[in-house]
């Protein structure tokens, strides 16, 4: 599972790069949820390997 990072496309490419300002509880909670859906994912055989952590 990979979540990415927004960002606005030009027709030349990237235009900006949309940054999440996240205070410490909010990287904590957002790592949560991420925890949960991975939980779900595995449980209906979504995911068939970790490729990377964090």
């Amino acid at each position: 599972m990979c979540f990415g990072i927004p960002a606005m496309y030009h027709i030349d490419g990237i235009q900006e790069i949309i940054g999440l300002n996240l205070n410490e509880d909010e990287s904590g909670r957002f790592a949560a949820s991420c925890g949960v859906i991975r939980s779900n994912m595995e449980k209906l055989n979504w995911v068939q390997q970790a490729t990377s952590t964090g």
